[in-house]
C-alpha cells in the first residue's frame, strides 16, 4: 500500500510575487504622492488666505476706530505738528492693528516711540526688539519655508502702497508708467523735498506725510484695490544667501510696504534691496528701465509668493483672492491704485 506524503511545504511569497507586491506599492505611493502634496499645499494655502482675511477685517476695525488707514511708512516723526509726531519712522504698521484681532495684549507691550529694533527694555521690561523677536501666526503663511537665517520677526505679507510715485515716468507706453506723473498732481498733499522722505503713493496704504486714507478715498471701489499681500521668503539671489526681507513690525519700503511698480511675483533680487536705483527724480542713481539694478526689476520691492502660479490678496473689501503671475501689468498696477479711474486715458 501506498503512503502519504505528509510533509508540509512551506508557505509564502516566491521571490517574484515579492517583487510584484513591491513594485505595485511603488506604483500606489507614486501615485498617491502628489495628491497628498496637493492636498497639503491647499490646506496651507487656505490657511493662508484667512490670515490675510483676518488682516482685513481687523484694518476695517481699526478704519472704523480711527476714522484713516493704517501708515505704510512714516517720516518725519520728529516734525511738530506731523501725524506721526510720539512715533517712531520704524513703527510698523501691522503693530497698529494688533489689537483688533485679539492681539492687543502684544501691541501693550511695544513703545512705539522707539524703533522696531531698539534694544532698550520699556516699562513692561521688554525691549521692542524682544517683543517682536518672534514670528506670530497670524503673519506667518504656512507655505513660506524659505530659509530665514538669523532674522527675528519675519513675516509673509505686506502692505499694498499701489504705484510709487517718486519713480513714476513720463512715458505713458511705458509698462511702468507711474502715478502721479512726475510730480504732484494734487491726488496726494505731499511734494517730497529729500530723498529720505521718501515717495507718494497712489495705493491704500500711503506714506504717513501724505495725510490720511479712509474708505471714502477708495474711488477705484474697495472691491477693485489691493489692501495686502503675500511677499513670501523666496527671494534669489539675495545678499548672503538670504530668502527675503519681510518683518512685520518694521515699516519702511520693504520691510512691510511694497509696490504694484515691481511686477507680480518677481523673485529676483539682483541689487540686495536698494530702492535708491531707478528712474525717477527720487533716485540716487538713475539707470534705464531695463536695468536689472532698478528697483522696479527687483522681486525684494514686490508681491511674491511661495504658492505655485501666483500671490494672494486681500482687497480693501475684505475678500481675499488669488491672482495669476500671468496678470497684464497695466491690470495689475490698476488694482494698485485707489483711483485710477480718475486718471483720463488710464485703463
Amino acid at each position: 500500500m501506498r503512503q502519504k506524503d505528509f510533509t508540509v511545504q512551506p508557505k509564502g511569497f516566491t521571490l517574484v510575487e515579492l517583487l510584484v507586491v513591491i513594485t505595485i506599492i511603488g506604483i500606489l505611493c507614486a501615485l498617491l504622492l502628489p495628491a497628498v502634496q496637493a492636498a497639503r499645499e491647499a490646506a496651507r494655502r487656505a490657511q493662508c488666505q484667512n490670515n490675510l482675511r483676518q488682516i482685513g477685517i481687523a484694518t476695517r476695525v481699526f478704519e472704523n476706530f480711527l476714522g484713516r488707514l493704517p501708515w505704510g511708512t512714516r517720516h518725519g516723526h520728529a516734525d511738530s505738528g506731523q501725524p506721526t509726531e510720539g512715533y517712531h519712522q520704524f513703527y510698523g504698521s501691522f503693530l497698529e492693528i494688533l489689537p483688533y484681532f485679539e492681539q492687543g495684549n502684544i501691541s501693550k507691550l511695544y513703545d512705539p516711540s522707539k524703533s522696531y529694533s531698539d534694544t532698550t527694555p520699556n516699562a513692561s521690561g521688554l525691549s521692542n526688539w524682544e517683543v517682536i523677536n518672534r514670528p506670530l501666526s497670524v503673519f506667518s503663511c504656512p507655505s513660506d519655508v524659505g530659509d530665514k537665517g538669523t532674522v527675528t520677526g519675519w513675516g509673509s505679507y505686506s502692505w499694498s502702497g499701489g504705484n510709487n510715485g517718486s519713480d513714476s515716468y513720463p512715458d505713458p507706453s511705458s509698462v511702468y508708467y507711474g502715478y502721479p506723473v512726475e510730480g504732484n498732481t494734487g491726488q496726494n498733499m505731499y511734494n517730497p523735498s529729500k530723498n529720505w522722505e521718501g515717495g507718494y503713493h497712489d495705493g491704500a496704504i500711503i506714506n504717513s506725510r501724505e495725510g490720511n486714507i479712509d474708505w471714502d478715498d477708495i474711488k477705484d471701489g474697495t472691491s477693485n484695490t489691493l489692501l495686502a499681500g503675500e511677499t513670501g521668503w523666496v527671494l534669489e539671489r539675495m545678499p548672503n544667501g538670504a530668502k527675503g526681507f519681510t518683518i512685520w513690525g518694521a515699516a519702511h519700503y520693504p520691510r512691510s510696504h511694497v509696490s504694484t511698480n515691481v511686477k507680480l511675483n518677481l523673485k529676483v533680487s539682483p541689487n540686495g534691496c536698494n530702492p535708491n536705483v531707478g528712474s525717477g527724480p527720487m533716485a540716487r542713481i538713475r539707470v534705464s528701465l531695463d536695468d536689472p539694478r532698478n528697483w522696479i526689476n527687483n522681486g525684494c520691492f514686490g508681491f511674491r509668493s511661495p504658492h505655485p502660479g501666483g500671490v494672494n490678496f486681500v482687497f480693501c473689501d475684505g475678500s481675499v483672492r488669488f491672482l495669476s503671475e500671468t496678470i497684464h501689468h497695466r491690470t495689475y498696477m490698476s488694482l494698485g491704485s485707489r483711483a485710477r479711474s480718475d486718471v483720463p486715458g488710464e485703463y
